[in-house]
């Protein structure tokens, strides 16, 4: 238990996760909700654990999420750093209360989201239907199953 000790073995192991996310939500092929899991899982890192993942870490997983996700390339690497300057800029303290922290995070994915939509919908890869409120769903739905699951990461590394 030790290893996980080690920063570096932290932050493979989340770096790996993530990756693990970008994967699991390739496999829903609906159009637009390709943020549902990976955009709760940068800001949640980012709050908890704010070290962890970098700027290079931020524009890879965003690299990763366009390419299996199939979306214009360099949009989530821009988004995704975006989210690190903004959440390293705004991080105060390690933890913050439950509502707010959700407060925070519906104000940072929607409005992400709402830039990345409009931005596909310009450029004609999107459309304006029934997927949208959808996306919308799976992306606040997203954050308590994240939440879940990288706190249960997290207390697995802040164990002595």
């Amino acid at each position: 238990m030790e290893q996980f000790q080690n920063l570096t073995v932290q932050k493979i192991v989340i770096f790996t996760f993530a990756v693990l996310f970008i994967l699991l939500q390739s496999c829903v092929v609906l159009q637009g909700t390709n943020y549902f899991l990976i955009l709760p899982s940068i800001f949640l890192i980012l709050t908890y654990k704010p070290k962890l993942l970098g700027y290079s870490g931020c524009f890879f997983l965003g690299l990763i999420n366009d390419v299996f996700s199939m979306q214009i390339l360099g949009i989530s690497s821009a988004v995704f750093i975006l989210l690190k300057f903004l959440k390293t800029v705004n991080v105060t303290r390690s933890y913050k209360d439950y509502g707010d922290l959700l407060k925070e995070y519906l104000l940072y994915s929607m409005s992400l989201f709402l830039i990345a939509f409009s931005i596909l919908l310009f450029l004609g890869f999107s459309t304006v239907n029934s997927l949208l409120f959808l996306s919308i769903a799976l992306l606040i739905l997203g954050f308590f199953i994240c939440d879940f699951l990288w706190l249960k990461i997290f207390r697995l590394f802040n164990k002595q």
